[in-house]
């Protein structure tokens, strides 16, 4: 089996997320539209008003796993795509319920 992108950032990615997750934490997933790998760029994931999460996208992984300190039910978890000069490429969010697998899809932005 080969795992699509860099096999060892998805699993170093995927073992924090289940570090944190049994730390508290909260875990979840990104993805991009239409299934498309993710595009090359810095992905700034927050909630609430806690500093936000700077992840590294290569270009290559279809999804990326990402955790966050413990967060209340209701709240709006963001996630910003940035190209290297600071330009939005896509933005997406989902709201945090209790029991449910967290998932974000990033859209691409509009100007």
């Amino acid at each position: 089996m080969t795992l699509p992108g860099k096999p060892r950032s998805l699993l170093l990615a995927a073992a924090f997320a289940a570090g944190t997750a049994q730390a508290g934490g909260l875990s979840g997933t990104l993805d991009h539209e239409g299934g498309t790998a993710l595009p090359k760029g810095v992905i700034e994931i927050s909630a609430g008003g806690a500093d936000p999460l700077r992840l590294e996208s290569d270009g290559s992984a279809r999804t990326m796993a990402f955790a966050l300190p413990e967060a209340a039910a209701g709240t709006e978890v963001e996630a910003r795509l940035l190209r290297a000069d600071g330009w939005l490429l896509a933005r997406g969010s989902a709201r945090l319920e209790p029991g449910t697998p967290l998932r974000i899809t990033l859209y691409t932005a509009l100007y």
